[in-house]
Protein backbone atom coordinates (compact mmCIF):
# COMPACT_ATOMS: atom_id res chain seq x y z
CA UNK A 1 0.00 0.00 0.00
CA UNK A 2 1.16 3.50 -0.76
CA UNK A 3 2.01 5.67 2.20
CA UNK A 4 0.72 9.20 2.70
CA UNK A 5 3.75 10.88 1.15
CA UNK A 6 3.55 8.77 -1.98
CA UNK A 7 -0.17 9.52 -2.29
CA UNK A 8 0.48 13.27 -2.10
CA UNK A 9 3.27 13.07 -4.71
CA UNK A 10 1.05 10.99 -6.98
CA UNK A 11 -1.75 13.55 -6.68
CA UNK A 12 0.62 16.44 -7.42
CA UNK A 13 2.01 14.66 -10.46
CA UNK A 14 -1.54 14.06 -11.65
CA UNK A 15 -2.36 17.74 -11.29
CA UNK A 16 0.78 18.76 -13.19
CA UNK A 17 0.01 16.31 -15.97
CA UNK A 18 -3.59 17.49 -16.29
CA UNK A 19 -3.42 21.18 -15.50
CA UNK A 20 -6.46 22.19 -17.55
CA UNK A 21 -8.68 19.47 -16.13
CA UNK A 22 -7.54 20.31 -12.59
CA UNK A 23 -8.22 23.99 -13.20
CA UNK A 24 -11.71 23.33 -14.53
CA UNK A 25 -12.46 21.00 -11.63
CA UNK A 26 -11.36 23.62 -9.09
CA UNK A 27 -13.32 26.30 -10.92
CA UNK A 28 -16.45 24.15 -10.84
CA UNK A 29 -16.08 23.53 -7.11
CA UNK A 30 -15.52 27.24 -6.40
CA UNK A 31 -18.52 28.32 -8.50
CA UNK A 32 -20.73 25.64 -6.92
CA UNK A 33 -19.85 26.63 -3.35
CA UNK A 34 -20.16 30.35 -4.14
CA UNK A 35 -23.60 29.77 -5.69
CA UNK A 36 -24.84 27.91 -2.63
CA UNK A 37 -23.55 30.65 -0.32
CA UNK A 38 -25.16 33.36 -2.47
CA UNK A 39 -28.52 31.56 -2.60
CA UNK A 40 -28.56 31.01 1.18
CA UNK A 41 -27.59 34.64 1.81
CA UNK A 42 -30.28 36.01 -0.51
CA UNK A 43 -32.84 33.60 0.96
CA UNK A 44 -32.08 34.76 4.51
CA UNK A 45 -32.26 38.42 3.45
CA UNK A 46 -35.63 37.91 1.74
CA UNK A 47 -36.94 35.96 4.74
CA UNK A 48 -35.92 38.74 7.15
CA UNK A 49 -37.46 41.38 4.87
CA UNK A 50 -40.77 39.53 4.63
CA UNK A 51 -40.81 38.96 8.39
CA UNK A 52 -40.19 42.67 8.99
CA UNK A 53 -43.05 43.57 6.63
CA UNK A 54 -45.51 41.31 8.41
CA UNK A 55 -44.36 42.59 11.80
CA UNK A 56 -45.05 46.12 10.58
CA UNK A 57 -48.52 44.96 9.61
CA UNK A 58 -49.07 43.62 13.10
CA UNK A 59 -48.29 39.93 12.67
CA UNK A 60 -47.76 39.59 16.42
CA UNK A 61 -51.01 41.31 17.36
CA UNK A 62 -54.71 40.47 17.36
CA UNK A 63 -57.28 42.99 16.15
CA UNK A 64 -60.90 42.83 17.26
CA UNK A 65 -63.87 44.61 15.73
CA UNK A 66 -67.58 44.86 16.45
CA UNK A 67 -69.69 43.62 13.50
CA UNK A 68 -73.16 42.20 13.03
CA UNK A 69 -73.57 38.44 13.10
CA UNK A 70 -74.11 37.07 9.57
CA UNK A 71 -77.67 36.16 8.67
CA UNK A 72 -78.82 32.69 7.63
CA UNK A 73 -77.32 33.28 4.16
CA UNK A 74 -73.93 34.29 5.58
CA UNK A 75 -74.34 37.99 4.71
CA UNK A 76 -73.18 40.72 7.13
CA UNK A 77 -74.78 44.15 7.36
CA UNK A 78 -71.72 46.40 7.39
CA UNK A 79 -73.77 49.62 7.38
CA UNK A 80 -75.55 48.87 10.65
CA UNK A 81 -75.26 51.56 13.32
CA UNK A 82 -74.19 50.54 16.82
CA UNK A 83 -75.33 51.64 20.22
CA UNK A 84 -73.05 52.14 23.24
CA UNK A 85 -73.98 48.75 24.71
CA UNK A 86 -72.99 47.05 21.43
CA UNK A 87 -69.36 48.05 21.87
CA UNK A 88 -66.56 46.15 23.57
CA UNK A 89 -66.77 47.19 27.22
CA UNK A 90 -63.87 48.21 29.46
CA UNK A 91 -64.69 45.45 31.93
CA UNK A 92 -64.45 42.86 29.15
CA UNK A 93 -60.93 44.04 28.35
CA UNK A 94 -59.95 44.01 32.00
CA UNK A 95 -61.33 40.49 32.39
CA UNK A 96 -59.30 39.39 29.38
CA UNK A 97 -56.14 40.93 30.84
CA UNK A 98 -56.82 39.18 34.17
CA UNK A 99 -57.43 35.81 32.51
CA UNK A 100 -54.25 36.05 30.43
CA UNK A 101 -52.06 37.87 32.90
CA UNK A 102 -48.41 37.83 31.80
CA UNK A 103 -49.28 36.82 28.22
CA UNK A 104 -50.52 40.19 26.93
CA UNK A 105 -47.75 42.70 26.27
CA UNK A 106 -50.04 45.67 25.60
CA UNK A 107 -53.49 46.53 24.32
CA UNK A 108 -54.63 49.50 22.28
CA UNK A 109 -58.16 50.81 21.84
CA UNK A 110 -58.50 53.11 18.86
CA UNK A 111 -61.23 55.12 17.22
CA UNK A 112 -60.71 56.58 13.76
CA UNK A 113 -61.99 60.14 13.97
CA UNK A 114 -61.44 60.92 10.28
CA UNK A 115 -59.89 63.75 8.32
CA UNK A 116 -58.78 66.83 10.23
CA UNK A 117 -57.66 70.29 9.16
CA UNK A 118 -55.68 72.87 11.12
CA UNK A 119 -54.98 76.53 10.43
CA UNK A 120 -52.18 78.64 11.94
CA UNK A 121 -52.35 82.10 10.39
CA UNK A 122 -51.72 81.60 6.68
CA UNK A 123 -50.40 78.07 7.23
CA UNK A 124 -52.64 75.06 6.85
CA UNK A 125 -52.18 71.35 7.50
CA UNK A 126 -54.41 68.38 6.94
CA UNK A 127 -54.20 64.80 8.12
CA UNK A 128 -56.04 61.88 9.63
CA UNK A 129 -56.86 61.68 13.32
CA UNK A 130 -57.17 58.63 15.53
CA UNK A 131 -58.08 58.53 19.20
CA UNK A 132 -56.26 55.89 21.20
CA UNK A 133 -54.82 54.96 24.60
CA UNK A 134 -51.31 55.03 26.01
CA UNK A 135 -50.39 51.44 25.10
CA UNK A 136 -50.73 52.19 21.38
CA UNK A 137 -47.11 53.40 21.38
CA UNK A 138 -45.89 49.91 22.33
CA UNK A 139 -47.88 48.25 19.55
CA UNK A 140 -47.37 50.72 16.71
CA UNK A 141 -43.70 51.36 17.50
CA UNK A 142 -43.93 55.12 16.91
CA UNK A 143 -40.65 57.06 16.94
CA UNK A 144 -41.16 60.04 19.28
CA UNK A 145 -38.95 63.00 18.29
CA UNK A 146 -39.99 65.39 21.08
CA UNK A 147 -42.22 65.32 24.14
CA UNK A 148 -44.10 62.11 24.89
CA UNK A 149 -46.90 59.92 23.67
CA UNK A 150 -50.26 59.91 25.43
CA UNK A 151 -49.93 58.74 29.02
CA UNK A 152 -52.43 57.09 31.36
CA UNK A 153 -53.15 60.32 33.26
CA UNK A 154 -54.05 62.18 30.08
CA UNK A 155 -56.17 59.34 28.75
CA UNK A 156 -58.08 58.67 31.98
CA UNK A 157 -58.66 62.41 32.44
CA UNK A 158 -59.90 62.83 28.84
CA UNK A 159 -57.38 65.63 28.36
CA UNK A 160 -57.49 67.37 24.99
CA UNK A 161 -53.90 66.66 24.04
CA UNK A 162 -52.46 65.53 20.75
CA UNK A 163 -49.34 63.96 19.28
CA UNK A 164 -48.59 65.35 15.82
CA UNK A 165 -46.30 64.10 13.08
CA UNK A 166 -43.21 66.05 12.05
CA UNK A 167 -44.72 66.29 8.58
CA UNK A 168 -47.87 67.89 10.02
CA UNK A 169 -46.01 70.50 12.07
CA UNK A 170 -43.74 71.32 9.12
CA UNK A 171 -46.84 72.55 7.29
CA UNK A 172 -48.52 74.14 10.30
CA UNK A 173 -45.45 75.64 12.04
CA UNK A 174 -42.83 76.09 9.30
CA UNK A 175 -39.33 76.84 10.50
CA UNK A 176 -39.85 75.42 14.00
CA UNK A 177 -38.32 72.35 15.59
CA UNK A 178 -40.41 69.57 17.16
CA UNK A 179 -39.25 70.72 20.60
CA UNK A 180 -40.51 74.27 19.97
CA UNK A 181 -44.01 73.02 19.13
CA UNK A 182 -44.52 71.32 22.51
CA UNK A 183 -47.13 73.08 24.64
CA UNK A 184 -48.59 75.02 21.74
CA UNK A 185 -52.34 74.97 21.22
CA UNK A 186 -53.73 73.93 17.85
CA UNK A 187 -57.30 74.28 16.61
CA UNK A 188 -58.35 71.16 14.73
CA UNK A 189 -61.43 71.14 12.54
CA UNK A 190 -63.24 67.80 12.58
CA UNK A 191 -66.54 66.97 10.92
CA UNK A 192 -68.04 67.16 14.45
CA UNK A 193 -66.76 70.69 15.05
CA UNK A 194 -63.71 72.79 15.97
CA UNK A 195 -61.64 71.71 19.00
CA UNK A 196 -58.50 73.05 20.67
CA UNK A 197 -55.73 70.60 21.61
CA UNK A 198 -52.38 71.02 23.34
CA UNK A 199 -49.38 69.45 21.63
CA UNK A 200 -47.60 67.04 24.01
CA UNK A 201 -45.50 65.12 21.50
CA UNK A 202 -44.15 64.98 17.96
CA UNK A 203 -43.49 61.71 16.16
CA UNK A 204 -41.64 60.82 12.99
CA UNK A 205 -43.96 60.36 10.01
CA UNK A 206 -42.95 57.12 8.32
CA UNK A 207 -44.84 54.74 6.08
CA UNK A 208 -43.53 51.21 6.61
CA UNK A 209 -44.02 47.71 5.32
CA UNK A 210 -46.71 46.95 2.77
CA UNK A 211 -48.14 50.48 3.12
CA UNK A 212 -44.92 51.87 1.57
Amino acid sequence: MLNLKENILLALNGLRANKMRALLTMLGIIIGISSVIAIVTVGDAVSQSVTAVFNDMGANSIQMYVVDKPDENGNTNWSHGYEENDMIQDEWIQQYLDDFSGEVYAYAVSNSVGNVQAINGHNKASGYATGTNADALKIQNVDILAGHFLNEREVSGSKRVTVLSDRFIADLFPGTTPQQVLGKEVKLQFSQGLYTFTVVGVYRYEVQGMMA
